[in-house]
């Protein structure tokens, strides 16, 4: 084999003396057409040679050009050139076209026994020959648009439409374009094709069938107008899975969810890519199923994509077998760069047993609906910059009276940037107002306290349901996951009961509420809409990958779900303990937002010591991706931080909503946890001044940003119904 070598050492040998010969081109690369230069030197001096007149003479040496690696045979000769009959020449050959490696070759003698090679590459100078459709799909008989770049502006260049894998020939061209000596732009077939399959345009150089690019698109049969409130084609299935790529054994049977076909799968499933979309909003990707038999898993998801189909994110769940139809509803907001969305379900079956059907997929933006859809996108249009960075902290249970009032002291001098109070929320637990003693009597003289102030009083039920613990915690989570409508109205109903008639507040007044151990379930929605609440703060958001605390969703209302459960464990498909919250239409969620942790390049900056994270993964080990409950207890208590950390901590979450899309930060908190004998009992790491000081401080630092509005969680819900950008 031969050795890629700058300069080739040839030893001609003879009885007397041995004698070295080289080659090499006198510059390392050539531009395509550009004069080549070989040079030579230590050359045997024939006897019988005339380069001008070889014929006179039959022992020339000479230099020819082939191909890299091909053999040295005169069929493969790209151009010659005999030697002087000194020992050195320098030979120039006419240039080279095509931009490849070559090798210019050393013979003696007139004959073709190699002697030296040398590699060199021709590169071309010309720009890169670029063809693609303006579009990825087109109907029957559409016109076809191509955009091309690059060609050499030869009269003869010219545009072809194939089947896609077809063999470049003549015979299997569908139609022709000739691009007339220009080099760019676009040209339009008119005909379009008319049949549904995929194609792909080709470029063509010099009237020759060598083909310099080409690129792939679809022909379907427009069978649903495509809209921004509609983007996929086909969504019914009524008579055909045209636009859809299916999968695995499937057919269209009879029973629709609201029409007369539906799909069934077994074993596979179906995607499709949506056309071009140009605005940046949040998509819903929603739809109805069901299954016969049991199946191994169902997952549905949505891949984004950029212009050159290069993947930007991917968002999935799974959902569980159902027997009758279910609804479904997956979304993501997307960026400038998205420009595809496909969208896809999968399921398959165990021993070949399980069916999936589907039926009315759509692919719509929020633009369509009209209830505020759970997206990343500031509301109405705004835009970040005209938007506050809204912080509540939520205090929960609120069972201890010293705990309460140093909440209202706290606050009791603290003001927003534009002059507002600075307020909080408190969710509340009414069980210690029933205490016969001093502590009961001293609740309630700070419920009271509280009452005539500006902060928000909410529902937090009457007893935190701990009556229904009975030693087993698997069994009890199980047991507040499956609550029906007739428990979750009387604990509900006692705490807004003992506010209203002991507290002093009236019904109005009891806009929040917040689910004890953030457990809840559709009936616990259900109550709370019918009994007038605003809002509900239980479901914890940010658990999908793409979450970083830049980009977390604003509020939303639940009248089809909530895509932030469905990622949560409490809502993913193989939790036992899962619960399906369905919809509760006009019912709003501020939602319970994780804390991003920082990385150990991040901690400094905010007077954590290196090997936070490690730390709270010792404790809690069940952590995953850097993220963790949004609420106090699990950090104070199971993750055993200290003041520094949960100072630093709070402030980094804040910083991150400030440089992102300034979701508000949801920070849950537990007055009670603020007096000594819970802080002695339960927080190995910070004693009770510390841990006041880790609060107070963070307020301080929300406080000096001037767009924070430290604020209830009504407040925020009402701005969300009617946004004013900041003035």
């Amino acid at each position: 084999m031969k050795k890629l070598l700058s300069t080739i050492f040839v030893l001609a040998i003879s009885a007397d003396f041995l004698l070295a010969a080289t080659i090499q081109t006198a510059k390392a690369s050539y531009a395509n057409g550009e004069p080549i230069v070989v040079e030579v030197s230590g050359i045997p001096t024939p006897t019988n040679c005339d380069p001008v007149n070889p014929a006179t003479g039959n022992d020339c040496n000479w230099v020819g050009l082939f191909g890299a690696y091909d053999e040295s045979q005169a069929q493969n000769l790209l151009a010659y050139q005999y030697i002087s009959t000194t020992p050195s020449d320098s030979l120039t050959f006419t240039g080279l076209d095509d931009a490849m490696e070559y090798e210019a070759r050393l013979f003696f003698n007139n004959d073709y026994v190699e002697q030296g090679f040398y590699n060199f590459p021709v590169i071309s100078t010309e720009p890169e020959i670029e063809v693609k459709t303006i579009k990825e799909q087109y109907e029957v008989n559409e016109p076809i648009t191509v955009s091309v770049s690059g060609l050499p502006g030869n009269s003869d260049d010219w545009l072809g439409l194939f089947y896609a894998f077809d063999e470049s020939q003549s015979q299997h061209l569908l139609q022709k374009i000739e691009t007339g000596g220009k080099k760019d732009g676009n040209f339009t077939f008119s005909a379009g094709l008319n049949e549904a399959h995929f194609f792909e345009v080709r470029a063509f150089s010099k009237g020759t069938f060598n083909e310099e690019d080409y690129y792939p698109f679809e022909v379907i049969t427009a069978v649903h107008p495509v809209t921004a409130c509609d983007v996929l084609q086909n969504p019914s299935f009524e008579t055909d899975t045209n636009a859809w790529t299916v999968y695995g054994t499937n057919s269209l049977i009879n029973g629709g969810y609201n029409s007369t076909k539906a799909l069934s799968i077994k074993n596979g499933g179906l995607d499709q890519l949506s056309q071009e979309i140009t605005a940046v909003d949040t998509y819903q990707f929603n739809g109805h199923y069901k299954t016969v038999g049991k199946t191994d898993g169902i997952w549905l998801g949505m891949v984004f994509y950029d212009s050159d189909k290069e993947l930007i994110l991917e968002r999935s769940f799974f959902l569980n077998d159902v027997d009758t139809y279910t609804p479904f509803i997956l979304n993501a907001t997307t960026t400038a760069e998205t420009k595809y969305i496909e969208t896809w379900v999968w399921s398959s079956s165990e021993q070949n047993s399980g069916t999936l059907i589907l039926d009315e997929l759509h692919l719509s933006s929020s633009s369509c609906y009209t209830h505020t859809v759970a997206s990343s996108l500031p509301p109405e249009g705004l835009s970040v910059d005209e938007v506050p960075q809204f912080v509540v902290l939520g205090f929960d249970d609120n069972t201890q009276a010293d705990g309460i009032d140093w909440v209202i002291d706290l606050f009791n001098t603290k003001s927003n940037s534009d002059g507002s109070d600075a307020r909080v929320s408190f969710y509340l637990n009414t069980s210690g107002l029933h205490a016969d003693d001093a502590d009961g009597a001293a609740l309630l003289a700070s419920m009271q306290r509280l009452k005539n102030t500006t902060h928000e009083m909410g529902n937090h039920t009457d007893n935190h349901l701990r009556y229904l613990y009975q030693g087993n915690e698997e069994v009890f989570f199980q047991t507040l996951s499956t609550l029906g409508h007739e428990t979750w109205d009387e604990r509900i109903q006692a705490a807004s009961t003992d506010l209203i008639g002991l507290v002093g507040l009236v019904q109005n007044d009891i806009q929040g509420f917040r689910a004890p151990y953030l457990r809840y379930n559709a009936e616990s929605m259900n109550v709370i809409k019918e009994k007038g609440f605003l809002y509900d703060c239980s479901i914890e958001e940010g658990y999908a990958p793409e979450f970083d605390g830049t980009n977390f969703r604003w509020p939303y209302e639940l009248d089809e779900g909530s895509p932030g459960h469905d990622e949560s464990w409490y809502g993913n498909g193989n939790n036992a303990q899962r619960v399906d919250i369905k919809t509760t239409q006009g019912l709003w969620e501020l939602p319970n937002y994780v804390l991003m942790v920082p990385k150990d390049s991040e901690t400094s900056a905010y007077g954590i010591t290196t090997g936070f994270w490690n730390r709270l993964l010792t404790n809690m080990p069940y952590l995953e991706d850097h993220k963790v409950t949004g609420l106090d207890y699990n950090l104070w208590t199971i993750g055993k931080i200290n003041k520094a950390e949960m100072l630093g901590l709070l402030k980094y979450n804040l910083d991150l909503r400030l440089s992102g899309n300034r979701a508000p930060f949801m920070f849950g908190t537990h007055s009670q946890y603020y007096t000594q004998a819970w802080a002695d009992e339960n927080v190995p790491n910070a004693t009770l001044v510390e841990m006041k000081e880790a609060i107070s401080s963070f307020v301080d630092y929300a406080l000096s940003k001037e767009v924070v509005r430290m604020s209830t969680g009504v407040d925020i819900i009402e701005w969300c119904k009617d946004p004013q950008p900041l003035p």
